[in-house]
């Protein structure tokens, strides 16, 4: 099969998480619609399920189910490869050209647990708010916290305004108009959800409700990323 780099890195990047969240061992499941990938993060508080169609390849065969060992490294291959990518399964190994050649060895998809479904939740407020929001809340918090403290992040929306809080050492209160805010939020999270943005860039959906997992969306023209963040408790 054959694909634009950019558009697969962008994909791979926007569903791979970051820092002690970053997807390693998981599954790809090449089907008839395209390229799914549904895995969870690290200590199971972020869910992530991407869909890149048939249609953002130039070529596509399907390949059915093929176990990856670090799927986040694959950045790192197609950073050494140019802009048009062709990309076969031989044998255990998944093999990249472009430029050059990057055989990626395969892990054994029967042992990596299935995660194809991602839970059914419904929602009090669903909004659209620009990454930079979430960029500057992750700057910030380089330097708002005591060194033996983790990230809390406290979201509190109400009469279209959404608070968003955080920092211990120094306290902030970044204030963002949500016009779809009309009843009461409040839910908190920690170092996940920032993992879970870290990577992402533009206008997100947000769908959110107090003391509940946050659904965070973006769509393209080339692909879809849905991720499931649970609150901190």
């Amino acid at each position: 099969m054959k694909i634009k780099n950019n558009i697969l890195s962008e994909f791979i990047k926007a569903t791979s998480l970051a820092n002690e969240h970053a997807i390693t061992e998981c599954k790809l499941d090449f089907n008839e619609k395209g390229l799914t990938i549904t895995a969870v993060g690290d200590g199971n508080s972020i869910m992530v399920r991407g869909q890149l169609p048939v249609q953002s390849f130039e070529d596509y065969a399907e390949m059915g189910k093929i176990g990856i060992i670090n799927y986040s490294e694959l950045l790192k291959v197609l950073g050494a490869l140019k802009e048009d990518v062709t990309i076969e399964k031989q044998g255990n190994v998944l093999v990249f050209k472009g430029g050059r050649t990057v055989e990626v060895p395969l892990a054994d998809e029967s042992l990596i647990a299935d995660n194809d479904k991602t839970p059914n939740l419904s929602y009090d407020c669903s909004f659209v708010v620009n990454k930079d929001v979430f960029n500057d809340v992750e700057k910030n918090l380089a330097f708002v916290m005591n060194t033996s403290d983790s990230a809390i992040v406290l979201f509190e929306g109400e009469n279209k305004v959404l608070n968003i809080k955080y920092g211990s050492k120094y306290k902030f209160t970044d204030a963002v108009k949500v016009d779809e805010i009309t009843d009461k939020i409040s839910v908190k999270f920690g170092q996940p959800l920032i993992n879970a943005l870290h990577n992402l860039s533009g206008d997100l959906t947000i769908q959110m409700k107090s003391d509940f997992p946050i659904t965070i969306m973006k769509k393209t023209d080339m692909y879809a990323v849905k991720i499931i963040v649970a609150p901190k408790v």
